[in-house]
């Protein structure tokens, strides 16, 4: 046995070790709890070593105070006489160790002949002294299982004599010891009626209900008592006799809190927590004959009390007067039944009426939507069975709560019933794919998405699942369900629906939306707070469930327990605290039907929480099984629970029949291949909310390295469980890497959705690590990763994008792996460039190159010249540098010719598609056209939809600048099917934008405007500000040439100011606003423009923009009879051609010259 027992805070781990190792080396036997053996039951051993050490060093810091554990571990040491305290860091002690003289040893580092160490170890020896050999050398004897260490929920109550501090210095001792005397004998039978303990310390009094049995309604017990204290207050005087300066009144505060239960010194239960306190607090601002409730005992008790309004109390909570008034009204929590159905008519009805209207080939779509536990489940249950023998099918679809971000979790229990399966079978196994009665498209598909793998056929992981592939898996699954519609009415049952996986939720949008004339009816379950992200149509039911009638519950009640067992007026009380809530009257009626003694009022929990904590103390060592269980999950398997639940061998298959019989697990199968799952969601958060914080992170810590290393197919399978598991062990590190596996392998399949929420489970955690090389590392990686998910979610330049790239670049930066920085700079780069900040752009892809060179002068890496000059080809066109853009345009070639260059294909065609538009903006139309047929041929060849689609979109572009609106609409239809048919929805938006280009002057639709304010509105919000001026200066002309002239000068007005960076467009701008103004009369002003339109073009080489603006400056001239003027400017312009130039715009200028030189006519605006 330990002479020593070394109380720490687990972050002061490394402190500790040095007072252990100090004190082993003075001779002293240490226990500390790394010295726990594998397989020992940690709260049992702890206790026992505590209390069988001679001396409780107690090492306080800033962490250990704050620690309700090891205060609790001090508080059983001063009590056992064994506290020895020491500071190892300035902090405030807790106000009950205060008196306790404590040494500071915070310098100290492990030196043994230090004077404060010495005279410490000199202070340890005095208690050590105390217990002979023979006592310390008894063996740790674990104490019996008992219904204590745990988490409960207690109701206080704090009661004071008003006025007694004066009243103790006013009476004679002997009438104050009366006073007291007789204030305890009116109190104590009136506690003891209510089943409440109290304890009087001077005139102030002290209770607790609901400890150490539970009471459903304890906090109705507290108040009731209170009110009685209050009542009766005047008859303790009257009894007495003397008279008092002050009339006897009592005033009281009660308050309901979660308290840590530990076993005390005599076997009794020891609180902790701040309940008694708070219900002090509320007591002192109470007036003489008031009683204070919290806002917990309001909610607790609503109904039974009137309550008054709510005033300021103490931390920060609300105060409520409480007297005597109306009947209480509380609520509860349901699931899962197996006795008779009753009520629910008139739901009942509508569901068989939307299924006739189904099944005659009308699809409909009926949501069932209530509070948890109302009878959502049961209802359903219900409908199906007055299905049978119709000729039907029926699948069901089954949100997890453990689940809701795995990739298609649900689409896996959609496709085992399409092959025809039987509904319901183990959690986690899966066809394989030769068993899939499917067709081979999607069974392939199926094989990426699901990880199957063909039998025989044992290999690498889920192949990735590009965009392009997973909706065309969605579109395939929506056709069978609709086949199998076809063929005979179907039922698609979607439970619980707040916690679908998106890429299930987004199948089951595509099924009701696109339903309409088929055999088909989507039942849906989900509670409150789900939001349907489909529109309501035609064919849509919702069913809002409300509770039950005094009559259905009465009836409910008689088939759990039978009517004769049931006493009239225990009935009646189950009336009243079940409210018309089904499980609540279901489980209450099993209490009164599990114990006779149990049938009275006192027995029976309001709350689902106190019900199931009372059930639970009768279960005995079934008891912490189930509370293992609820560490595990919603369900599990048999092999896995043997595997971490402390039972004896032998023992586990008769405490889950007990559970079984008791109604809190349902179980299928026959161990060990046996799987369980709890009744309903709540009961396991009761169970596992009974744990105390540090015993639930053992158990899912065990848990996690037990998935880990002895059950790999379900760490392989359940991944986000088992990341579930690390994160509430505190296993940062682990938990951190599984995320960011999980976050990996979600992106693979290209469910970014799901791969962003991993990401971000993951950064959640990365905060709680300590400071240093780890922590900085995960974080890179998983900030880095979140970007690349992002900008397929959001788009590069979202500024949730931008965010996770900027952090990416700044951690690594912080690294100093200068390899790191460029990478991550180069992501920082697309979201610049595509906000269209062209300088930064510039300056990103110049640092890239910089630190290449810096790295290793032997051995640059080869993308990166690649890299910059694609960067700088891009910049240079949207920022205007078109003079020296073909210059860069043949680096870039170069750099093409590079061995070992591994890149992707789309940015290639990105740059070409660009090269194209500055070869028109030059004045080489035909050079453009050639690239752009380039840009065509390699996205077709690549195999990569994306780089096709791309292709298609810069070439009608281009042939919109060219004024061919027949290849314009024939390359942005092109660019539209295979956008919509891979999910390409941006690019999908610039084509359909496009769509309206094509009417220009002639004049648009409604439709087609709308189309391009969509576009530019989608770019705004994705701050997507790259080629922004183009498509303000297209909405513009469409504006114009739909006579709606005042919209189009508002259109090229915020061209002209939304991104002054990007220059290419300006001309154009300024050309469309100078035309505009020259309309609406003002000619200087237009004039005014369309000079600065010539002349910025000309700055930056745009010649075909430069002959556009100076035929359009011709005319204005012209119009105003100033021909002289009119030829100079076409005459400047064409002198910039040579025999290269080959644009519409210089033939419009040559006709145009032509004419004012040689028929002398006036040329005329418009």
């Amino acid at each position: 046995m330990a002479e020593i027992f070394l109380s720490y805070n687990r972050h002061d781990q490394p402190r500790a070790e040095h007072f252990a190792r100090g004190l082993e080396a003075a001779g002293h036997s240490v226990w500390w709890d790394v010295a726990l053996r594998a397989g020992e039951q940690y709260d049992a051993v702890t206790e026992a070593a505590l209390r069988a050490a001679a001396a409780v060093v107690v090492l306080w810091s800033a962490r250990s105070v704050a620690s309700r554990w090891v205060r609790a571990e001090a508080t059983l040491a001063q009590r056992l006489g064994s506290f020895v305290p020491c500071m190892i860091e300035p902090c405030e002690r807790p106000l009950m160790f205060e008196l306790t003289q404590t040494p500071d040893l915070s310098h100290w580092t492990g030196d043994p002949d230090d004077p404060s160490w010495r005279a410490f170890l000199a202070h340890v020896g005095e208690f050590t002294a105390r217990r002979s050999g023979a006592e310390l050398s008894a063996p740790i004897v674990p104490r019996p299982r008992q219904p204590l260490n745990e988490r409960r929920q207690v109701t206080f109550l704090s009661a004071e004599l008003v006025g007694g501090a004066q009243l103790a210095q006013t009476l004679d001792p002997e009438d104050w010891h009366d006073l007291l005397t007789a204030a305890k004998t009116y109190a104590d039978p009136i506690l003891a009626a209510l089943d409440g303990a109290g304890k009087w310390t001077g005139h102030r009094l002290a209770a607790t209900f609901g400890f150490p049995v539970a009471r459903e309604d304890a906090a109705k017990r507290a108040v009731n008592a209170g009110l009685t204290l209050i009542e009766r207050a005047e008859e303790i005087a009257a009894d007495t006799g003397p008279d008092y300066p002050l009339a006897p009144a009592l005033r009281i505060g009660v308050h309901t809190g979660e308290v840590l239960v530990t076993p005390g010194s005599e076997g009794e239960g020891e609180l902790f927590g701040d309940g008694i306190t708070l219900a002090a607090e509320a007591r002192d601002l109470a007036q003489a004959g008031e009683l204070l409730v919290t806002d917990t005992v309001r909610e607790l008790t609503a109904g039974a009390f009137d309550l008054g309004e709510g005033q300021p109390g103490p931390s920060g909570l609300p105060l409520y007067r409480a007297a005597r008034g109306a009947s209480p009204d509380r609520r509860g929590w349901a699931g899962e039944r197996s006795i008779g159905f009753v009520g629910r008519e008139d739901e009942m009805a509508l569901l068989r009426g939307r299924w006739q209207k189904a099944a005659s080939g009308s699809a409909q779509l009926v949501l069932v939507r209530g509070e948890p536990g109302i009878g959502k489940t049961r209802l359903v249950e219900e409908f199906r069975a007055g299905l049978h023998g119709t000729g039907h099918r029926w699948i069901a679809l089954q949100g997890s709560s453990m689940f809701p971000n795995t990739p298609y979790y649900a689409i896996d229990q959609l496709v085992a019933q399409l092959a025809g399966e039987e509904e319901g079978g183990s959690e986690g196994e899966r066809p394989g794919a030769a068993r899939l009665d499917l067709r081979p498209e999607l069974a392939a598909l199926l094989g990426k998405a699901l990880g199957i793998r063909d039998a025989g056929k044992p290999g690498e992981g889920a192949p990735r699942l590009a965009e392009e592939e997973r909706k065309r898996l969605l579109g395939l699954l929506v056709h069978a369900v609709f086949d199998l519609a076809e063929r005979t009415p179907l039922v698609l049952l979607v439970d619980d629906l707040q916690w679908i996986d998106p890429s299930t939720l987004e199948l089951i949008q595509m099924v009701i939306e696109q339903a309409a004339d088929d055999r088909l009816l989507v039942l849906a379950t989900a509670r409150p707070e789900f939001r349907a992200p489909w529109p309501v149509l035609e064919g849509h039911s919702l069913v809002n469930l409300g509770r039950l009638s005094e009559a259905e519950v009465r009836q409910l009640i008689e088939e759990t327990v039978g009517a004769a067992d049931v006493a009239p007026d225990v009935v009646c009380s189950l009336l009243e605290r079940a409210d018309g809530v089904p499980l609540f009257a279901e489980e209450l009626a099993r209490m009164v039907a599990a114990s006779k003694e149990a049938a009275g009022e006192g027995k029976l929990p309001a709350t689902l929480r106190a019900l199931l904590v009372a059930r639970m103390d009768r279960l005995g060592p079934a008891r912490e099984v189930l509370q293992v269980a609820a560490v595990l999950g919603r369900s599990f398997g048999h092999a896995l629970l043997e595997a971490v639940v402390d039972s004896p061998a032998g023992e586990l298959p008769a405490m889950l029949e007990q559970l079984a019989e008791e109604q809190l697990l349902f179980v299928r199968g026959v161990a060990p291949a046996a799987t369980y799952r709890f009744k309903h969601a709540l009961v396991q958060d009761a169970a596992y909310d009974t744990l105390p914080r540090r015993r639930a992170r053992e158990l899912h810590a065990r848990i996690a390295r037990t998935i880990t290393e002895r059950f790999p197919d379900v760490a392989e399978r359940e991944t986000e469980m088992l990341a579930a598991q690390w994160t509430r062990a505190g296993a940062l590190d682990e938990a951190v890497a599984t995320w960011l596996k999980l976050g990996e392998a979600a992106f693979s399949r290209a469910a970014c959705k799901e791969a962003v929420a991993h990401y971000r489970a993951g950064l959640a955690l990365t905060g709680q690590m300590p400071e240093g090389e780890g922590r900085e590392r995960a974080e890179l990686q998983l900030w880095s990763a979140l970007n690349r998910a992002l900008q397929q979610q959001l788009g590069y330049s979202d500024p949730q994008t931008v965010d996770a790239a900027n952090r990416a670049v700044e951690l690594a930066r912080k690294s100093g792996v200068v390899a790191r920085i460029m990478v991550e700079n180069a992501q920082l780069w697309r979201a610049t460039i595509n906000a269209g900040d062209y300088r930064r752009a510039d300056a990103i892809a110049d640092e890239v190159l910089q630190l290449n060179a810096k790295a290793d002068s032997r051995r640059p890496l080869a993308w990166v010249p690649y890299f910059h000059a694609n960067a700088r080809v891009q910049t240079d066109f949207y920022a205007g540098r078109l003079r020296q853009f073909e210059s860069d345009f043949a680096d870039l070639r170069e750099a093409l010719r590079q061995e070992n260059l591994n890149h992707s294909p789309s940015d290639d065609v990105v740059a070409i598609g660009v090269s194209c538009l500055a070869a028109w903006m030059a004045g080489r139309s035909d050079l453009a056209f050639a690239r752009a047929e380039e840009a065509i041929a390699l996205g077709r060849s690549s195999g990569h939809p994306y780089a096709r689609a791309v292709a298609h979109h810069f070439a009608s572009t281009l042939s919109a600048f060219e004024g061919d609106s027949v290849g314009m609409l024939d390359h942005a239809r092109q660019a539209l099917a295979v956008s919509e048919e891979n999910g390409f929805e941006y690019i999908a938006l610039l084509a359909r934008s496009k769509l309206g280009w094509a009417s220009g002057a002639e004049g648009a639709a409604d439709a087609d405007i709308a189309a391009m304010q969509t576009v530019l509105a989608r770019m705004e919000s994705a701050n997507a500000l790259v080629g922004m001026m183009l498509n303000l200066n297209r909405l513009a002309i469409t504006f114009e040439g739909a006579g709606r002239c005042d919209e189009a000068l508002a259109a090229v007005e915020r061209a002209l100011v939304r991104n002054p960076q990007e220059a290419v467009a300006r001309p154009q701008s300024l050309e469309i606003r100078g035309r505009l103004r020259a309309a609406s009369g003002d000619l200087a002003g237009g004039e005014e423009d369309t000079r600065a339109a010539v002349r910025h073009a000309a700055e930056m080489g745009a010649l075909a923009l430069e002959l556009s603006a100076s035929v359009q400056l011709a005319r204005l001239c012209a119009g105003c009879g100033r021909k002289a003027d009119a030829i100079a400017a076409l005459e400047a312009a064409l002198g910039h051609c040579d025999e290269a130039t080959l644009t519409p715009a210089r033939q419009t200028a040559q006709a145009l010259l032509c004419d004012l030189r040689d028929s002398g006519a006036r040329a005329s605006f418009g």
